[in-house]
């Protein structure tokens, strides 16, 4: 499946491959509200998913897209995926620059089954948390991480399939996550970001600027970290 949302009218987009029997094609959208809107052939072009979630099919694994809009408390990051087959991991991450922000390591090792949580700050990482992987090698997962905040315990929520993992503290603020990044030996079905404000609902997915170089490479024995332009507002948060 491959969708696109809320497109600036007039409108084009490529088929990147030859139509065949069974090809569906769907819009959704609203009708002009007056004739002159009519005759001039408007459409206002809507999507079934709601405005407050965004979502992400087959990404190719090493991932990162870009979180257009600031993490806040009851934001909601979902990934549904398959597990690996043989003794392998995955990694799920929030970044920040060359920081990252929430790590969460599934190892399928041979004497080590655990998820790993930790994060770091210009390659230091902090005390590892270790938790039971209820996943088996080659199952399917839906790993769900919501923002929590109160006056008397900040974390991260993550859980599995439903199931309680951890509640990970907030070592750095979370508004200072830029993307989400995913790499190792898993395959991902879906990623969807919901409950987040979307005020530019039409902006995710576009060009977003780091503020830095990017996250080319992430994921590859080559890959760089990138470090924040200086000046950049980011700075405070990991001094």
């Amino acid at each position: 499946m491959h969708e696109i949302h809320y497109p600036s009218i007039p409108f084009t987009t490529p088929i990147q491959e030859s139509l065949e029997p069974g090809c569906k094609i769907d819009i959704h959208g609203r009708a002009p509200d007056d004739h002159e809107s009519n005759r001039q052939h408007q459409l206002s072009l809507s999507s079934t998913v709601p405005a407050s979630m965004h979502v992400i099919h087959y990404p190719s694994i090493p991932f990162t897209t870009p979180i257009q809009e600031s993490l806040e408390p009851g934001c909601k990051i979902d990934i549904h995926g398959r597990a690996p087959d043989d003794h392998d991991d995955f990694k799920v991450e929030l970044l920040s620059g060359p920081h990252i922000v929430l790590h969460v390591n599934f190892r399928f090792w041979h004497g080590e089954h655990a998820v790993v949580v930790n994060a770091s700050s210009y390659g230091n990482w902090g005390c590892e948390v270790r938790h039971h992987n209820p996943l088996d090698r080659g199952e399917h997962f839906h790993l769900h991480i919501t923002v929590h905040e109160s006056h008397y315990h900040s974390h991260y929520h993550i859980k599995v399939n439903g199931h309680h993992i951890a509640d990970f503290p907030h070592r750095f603020p979370y508004e200072s996550v830029q993307a989400l990044g995913i790499r190792g030996c898993v395959n991902v079905e879906k990623v969807h970001f919901e409950d987040f404000p979307f005020h530019n609902q039409g902006g995710w997915g576009n060009h977003y600027d780091y503020g830095h170089g990017g996250y080319d490479g992430y994921g590859s024995d080559n890959y760089v970290a990138p470090d924040f332009h200086e000046g950049h507002h980011h700075h405070r948060h990991f001094c």
